[in-house]
């Protein structure tokens, strides 16, 4: 793969599934300072309750100052929440496309490789059937926290839904591309997942796709999958 580089856009929510931290409290009060330095009035012109009154507004303004900071952030947490997966750690379907789109917009213009990579989980029905539904959602998790662990921080992970991924590589071409998705194949089905003290073998089905800049996210996200089908097929 090539070296980590700048990338056109870098998701908060790949920092997906770390803790969201508490609301910022009120600032104190600033420490009081003589209306006369607001007003432009020498202070021995200012009565005591022209005084007051400054005072009091200068506190709401700061409480006011301080609202709008929290509200502030807590709208980029939440607009972070509303990008990740409710599952796992990575993008959710709609905001994954968003940066696809992204990427197809700077390479076209920029002419810089990128390819994406659409995975699936080998068997992931059968998982659910025989474990129950939690296993299944420990399996994507394992997933997805293999995906991020072993991806550029450049590169964009997200569930695509259900047991389907994807991730885009930037400045890859397709032959890296390629390589890297064998080594995401090989490394799932080498590190052991286990649940509930039983060791279960997982595996992955994965497609490659070049984003050249001339498609939409749809057309480059379709022949990533009929790449994945002829993968998985040919396992069989």
């Amino acid at each position: 793969m090539a070296a980590r580089t700048k990338h056109p856009s870098r998701p908060a929510s790949r920092r997906a599934g770390r803790a969201m931290p508490a609301a910022r409290p009120l600032r104190a009060r600033r420490e009081r300072q003589d209306p006369s330095d607001y007003l432009g009035i020498p202070s021995t012109e200012i009565s005591p309750n022209v005084r007051s009154a400054v005072m009091k507004l200068m506190d709401e303004l700061d409480r006011l100052k301080a609202e709008l900071t929290n509200a502030q952030h807590r709208m980029s947490e939440l607009e972070g929440i509303a990008d990740e997966d409710p599952l796992v750690p990575v993008l959710n379907r709609r905001s994954f496309v968003r940066e696809l789109d992204r990427v197809i917009a700077y390479v076209n213009r920029y002419k810089a490789g990128a390819c994406l990579v659409y995975l699936d989980l080998d068997e992931f029905k059968e998982i659910n059937d025989a474990l129950g539904h939690s296993a299944g959602d420990a399996a994507l998790k394992f997933v997805a926290t293999h995906l991020l662990a072993n991806v550029r921080s450049s590169d964009i992970v997200g569930r695509l839904g259900g047991d389907e991924f994807a991730v885009i590589l930037h400045r890859t071409n397709l032959a890296l591309a390629g390589t890297k998705a064998r080594q995401l194949e090989t490394g799932i089905s080498k590190e052991p997942f286990n649940y509930q003290g039983r060791d279960i073998s997982l595996s992955l089905s994965t497609g490659v796709g070049e984003i050249t800049g001339k498609e939409s996210s749809a057309e480059v996200l379709e022949r990533a999958d009929k790449a994945m089908f002829a993968r998985k097929k040919s396992k069989q």
